[in-house]
């Protein structure tokens, strides 16, 4: 007895393969028509800017030493060697080592910059800081 491979009922037809081609090729085609209208910038419109309400940014820490250029009561101004003048702001929860600060003294600031303030933490006359001087984040809430 002779067989031919899929001889008879289990023979596939050739309709069945173009019916699969035919639906891929419609998903194909479904797919990039929804991605390319989907990245299509729309034109802008002319109703007034919303005003964004951004995520609150994480402050980032900083540490910056240099000579007080001006102090008051909520502000302490300094310059680096290399002449960049940045401005603190002072609240009542900044420790202050070593009391008061007058211009011409030399000072190490930690703070952080939170939405583009400068905001100091711990301010210390410079002599102050290292081995022998109490650490920065002494008396600072944890």
């Amino acid at each position: 007895m002779t067989q031919t491979p899929r001889s008879g009922r289990h023979r596939r037809v050739r309709h069945f393969y173009a019916g699969r081609a035919a639906l891929m090729s419609a998903l194909g085609v479904a797919a990039v028509t929804g991605w390319t209208l989907g990245s299509v910038d729309s034109a802008p419109s002319d109703s007034a800017p919303q005003a964004r309400t951004a995520a609150a940014e994480a402050p980032i820490e900083i540490q910056r030493t240099g000579q007080v250029v001006a102090v008051s009561e909520n502000a302490l101004t300094t310059v680096t060697p290399e002449g960049h003048t940045t401005t603190f702001r002072l609240t009542p929860d900044t420790n202050r080592i070593t009391g008061g600060f007058e211009p011409s003294q030399n000072v190490v600031v930690v703070g952080v910059v939170h939405n583009g303030v400068h905001v100091a933490t711990a301010v210390a006359e410079r002599d102050a800081v290292g081995p022998g001087g109490p650490p920065m984040d002494y008396g600072l809430p944890a």
